[in-house]
């Protein structure tokens, strides 16, 4: 089979041995905010390569490739998976919402249900050539459906946390509670000395009380076990926090 990343031949493995060694295991930083970012990869070489196609092409595996380093650093007590959607400009432009497809995985392989807790905006600017200003407004509309327990909300990449920090205070607004991170890389930006801003985060996890949804289904044990894919080994040897 093709490489995921390079597209040259790979044999049975997803990605071929020269990308499968490039992928850097990112450090957890605290982001703006406070947050905890936890990832599974560093933003780049291959990790990057695979990120873009899982952003605009949708290709099959991709996803479920960059769950499997995100899944050992999902917190054992999270109780449900909330994407941090696209803009709905972009989704219907490129066809896919990669938040939503990371954490379909990601639930797939943890056991734990995916709710659809947050509404997309029509568009916002890309955070990467946007200003200050706007990487500070809020990019989503109203939480769609509550949830009990501890939430893990799930990206796939962003330059300066503006997104994740949306998505978190507009859950604090109505259940206030702790917020960290986990997700599947990181762009490692330079902060401003004394911002208190650091790099980007791609992910982020968050207590939240509420009445459960009627859509969310009880958790399922997940497997012990854990993956042994040289792609994976990193986050294997991280661990939960």
């Amino acid at each position: 089979m093709p490489c995921l990343a390079c597209g040259t031949w790979s044999g049975r493995e997803p990605v071929c041995s020269r990308c499968a060694g490039s992928l850097r295991p990112a450090p957890d930083r605290r982001v703006a905010g406070g947050l905890l970012a936890r990832a599974g990869y560093a933003h780049e070489g291959a990790a990057r390569r695979l990120v873009h196609r899982l952003k605009y092409t949708g290709q099959t595996g991709v996803a479920r490739l960059l769950a499997e380093a995100m899944a050992p650093l999902v917190p054992p007590a999270a109780e449900a998976v909330v994407p941090i959607p696209r803009s709905r400009i972009r989704h219907w432009r490129y066809g896919v919402d990669p938040a939503a497809d990371l954490a379909a995985e990601l639930g797939r392989i943890c056991g734990i249900p995916v709710v659809d807790a947050l509404r997309p905006a029509l568009w916002w600017p890309r955070h990467a050539a946007a200003g200050r200003s706007q990487r500070r407004s809020p990019v989503f509309g109203v939480v769609t459906r509550s949830i009990d327990g501890r939430v893990v909300l799930v990206d796939d990449v962003v330059t300066t946390g503006a997104t994740a920090m949306a998505a978190a205070r507009l859950l604090s607004m109505c259940f206030p509670a702790l917020v960290t991170a986990t997700a599947a890389g990181t762009i490692e930006t330079r902060s401003r000395p004394g911002s208190g801003e650091p790099g980007g985060e791609v992910a982020v996890t968050a207590t939240r009380r509420a009445t459960r949804s009627p859509v969310a289904h009880p958790v399922v044990e997940r497997s012990p076990g854990a993956s042994t894919r040289p792609w994976q080994e990193h986050a294997r040897r991280r661990g939960s926090p």
